[in-house]
């Protein structure tokens, strides 16, 4: 089984000169050299208080296209190779080898009689806008793939590209307060070498857990008090003190997938962290707790009576102190600033929104990259100290291949052989007693922990783990949940600066129940990349619209449709045993999230927005005239009539997530579930699963509290039934 190592260099993919052409052509399309009269329209678009750097940059950026920018035909390659499932992969390189025939381009294109390549550019574009709002699917897939994967590379990557738009690069950056060095410094194992009895090394520990973020740390705060404790993650450790990175450094080095985890239908892109502390190290201070209608359904609908205990109560209580979650010092930046005026003027719900931060401001607006000054209080600032003082040891840039199983009644082995399918789970073979981990520098490691196991390594990585294992229950995977999000962006007069400051301390209701079901959308303020907007924040109509509109990026902000998906969809292997996920935006959830799209469109709208554009297929960007009349106007009326005729569907619109839930589900009965109610795994012993993965539902606001509380409670579970073994 091939996996995956996250931070060593991927394999780029594999392109005969002939796809190679068609993919730098495809680029140049998207991102054109423009000159002449073209290049004077979009350097108008130039903003009056753009700064002197980003001004000495733009004739540049306007003359460049895609394939002229260092780097971007490596970076492209190596995303395709690295994000992509095998058999995405061979689809998109498939239409390449189309394209680059006559007979191919003329089925894909609908008409041209020569290579993709050999077309004029302006053909070119033509094609790519007809693919765009093409009734076939294939072809909307192939323009959002084409599309997500080329701007996303290019802007992650490019110091020009961000001078260009007026985006600070880390040297350009201004440091809120005096960077600190951490408060706590971090060891870690070196994992041991193998002896002569066997050609795996091993390493003994009590308690075994996969994965540092709000499942797996909270859970090692409480083990480490009693038990030898483990904590394994596959991603690397990012120090507080460090100025923040790049986007191409954060991205490749802190999420999964180098940020680009896009479904098997392209339709929706996930952003999972892969960094010690998981989640909580790349989240955007975002802390609200379990909603009570929530706790309601899991506990009366799904069985699960802890929900509606003092317990839960007191283990949200626990976690919220911990981490310091408060909204009393929250200072909001301009971005979150125009949602809250917004809604005041429209009568709209706005609250604040909680954070992790300690007390602190926490001005940090890059904290997407890990917070280098400390204060965002994930798990390496809390949960993981408190482990690490009371003994626990650590090891990162390690990724669980599979778990161990043994039988009941046999005793754990001391040593083992090449093959390791002999201890994978079967219906004999039902005792967890640890994992076979792949490291960093290409070798192995058999981790034995003589008490307990707990997979807490996400929604996306625990059911991995549980199928590469050989667990068969049909439920592993299924019921993923991503609160989906899809984007409206809006320009300004003035100066927004959409990265400068808190990232989202506001958060609107005012289409959270849609029938009285409690499913519908939050609407919030998200971080702003360069490289997410560009891929998928802002439609692309041209390649001319686009550098345009990328000019005046320093002018906008977006807000997200966070919606509470009651559909879910599924994560799956592939070919190489690598993670990948089945899921399409439901009709059901799709109406939540136009439903809140139009809710935006009009805060913004409210708010002072001179343009205002959402990713839907076919929908023009709404420009506000002067004298206009605001949401009785009939020119709006008229817009908001084709957003919702649009409606938000799989393909048709922009999505991206980072919210993953569900995947291991906690219930009552096997039959129904992965996990029982004290987080065990149904049809195995001394195994416990402690992460979003165990969600019955989608949570509907930003899960870390949950996550935590839930980790909390299933920990105090594990340590209960130890004592009992004990006795």
């Amino acid at each position: 089984m091939s996996l995956v190592a996250k931070h060593q260099q991927w394999a780029p993919a594999e392109v005969n000169p002939a796809q190679l052409e068609v993919l730098l052509a495809i680029g140049d399309t998207l991102f054109q050299s423009h000159t002449g009269e073209e290049a004077e329209q979009i350097k108008a678009r130039l903003p009056k208080d753009a700064p002197e750097w980003q001004a000495a940059a733009v004739n540049e950026f306007i003359a460049k296209s895609f394939s002229q920018l260092p780097g971007s035909t490596e970076h492209l390659l190596q995303l395709i190779g690295g994000s992509l499932s095998p058999t995405v992969r061979s689809d998109l390189l498939t239409a390449l080898t189309l394209l680059s025939t006559t007979a191919g381009t003329f089925l894909l294109t609908g008409g041209y009689t020569k290579p993709f390549a050999q077309l004029t550019v302006k053909e070119r574009e033509a094609t790519l806008q007809a693919w765009g709002s093409s009734k076939l699917t294939m072809r909307r897939g192939l323009m959002r793939a084409f599309t997500g994967l080329s701007l996303f590379c290019i802007y992650a990557y490019s110091d020009l590209l961000s001078d260009a738009i007026g985006y600070p690069s880390p040297n350009r950056r201004k440091l809120y307060k005096t960077l600190e060095k951490p408060e706590y410094v971090y060891s870690f194992i070196t994992p041991p070498t193998a002896d002569a009895a066997s050609t795996v090394p091993i390493y003994n520990t009590e308690i075994l857990i996969i994965g540092s973020g709000a499942g797996g740390g909270v859970v090692s705060s409480r083990t480490a008090k009693k038990y030898q404790t483990l904590v394994v993650e596959k991603g690397v450790y990012a120090p507080t003190g460090e100025k923040s990175r790049s986007q191409q450094e954060a991205f490749d080095e802190l999420f999964q997938y180098g940020g680009i985890l896009a479904s098997e239908s392209g339709s929706i892109s996930l952003f999972a962290g892969s960094v010690f502390g998981g989640g909580t190290t790349v989240n955007w201070s975002g802390a609200l707790r379990t909603q009570h209608f929530v706790r309601e359904e899991w506990a009366n609908e799904k069985g699960l009576e802890w929900f509606l205990t003092d317990g839960y109560t007191a283990a949200l209580d626990v976690v919220c102190e911990r981490i310091g979650v408060s909204d009393k010092h929250i200072k909001h930046s301009k971005s979150n600033s125009k949602l809250i005026e917004g809604c005041h003027k429209l009568g709209y719900h706005v609250d604040p929104l909680p954070q992790n931060t300690d007390g602190h401001e926490h001005a940090c607006g890059f904290c997407s990259f890990g917070c280098p000054y400390g204060e965002k209080q994930g798990t390496v600032e809390t949960f993981m100290k408190d482990a690490a003082k009371d003994g626990a040891e650590f090891l990162t840039r390690a990724q669980a291949e599979k778990l161990l199983f043994i039988s009941p009644t046999d005793k754990i082995p001391t040593s083992f052989g090449d093959n390791l399918d002999k201890y994978s789970y079967t219906s004999t073979r039902t005792r967890c007693i640890g994992a076979q981990l792949s490291i960093d520098d290409g070798s192995k490691l058999i981790v034995l922990a003589s008490k307990s196991v707990v997979l807490s390594g996400g929604s996306i990585n625990s059911p991995a783990v549980l199928l590469r294992s050989g667990l068969k229950d049909p439920l592993i995977g299924k019921n993923l949940h991503c609160h989906p999000c899809t984007f409206v962006t809006a320009l300004f007069d003035e100066q927004i600066s959409p990265w400068d400051g808190a990232i989202m301390t506001s958060v609107s209701n005012v289409v959270e129940n849609k029938d009285g079901s409690h499913y519908g959308a939050k609407v919030e303020v998200c971080m702003t990349l360069p490289a997410g907007i560009a891929g998928s924040q802002e439609s692309w109509r041209s390649s001319a619209d686009h550098k345009g509109v990328m000019i005046e990026y320093n002018h906008t902000l977006s807000l997200i449709t966070l919606t509470r998906d009651r559909d879910g969809g599924q994560v799956v292997l592939d070919a190489n045993g690598n993670p990948r996920v089945k899921y399409d935006i439901s009709a059901y959830d799709g109406d939540s999230s136009c439903r809140a799209v139009v809710a935006a469109a009009e805060v913004l709208l409210a708010s002072g927005a001179k343009r205002i554009s959402t990713t839907q297929v076919g929908v023009p960007s709404y420009i506000v005239e002067v004298g206009h009349k605001g949401l009785v106007d009939p020119r709006w009326k008229s817009w908001i009539s084709q957003v919702k005729a649009a409606s938000v569907r799989a393909n048709w619109a922009g999505f991206g997530a980072a919210h993953q839930m569900g995947t291991c589900q906690m219930g009552t009965t096997p039959a129904t579930s992965v996990i029982d109610p004290r987080g065990r795994v149904w049809g195995t012993s001394d195994l416990y699963i402690a992460d979003a993965s165990v969600f019955p539902s989608a949570s509907g606001a930003n899960p870390m509290i949950t996550i935590m509380a839930c980790a909390w409670s299933i920990a105090g579970f594990l340590l209960e039934d130890l004592d009992k073994k004990s006795e």
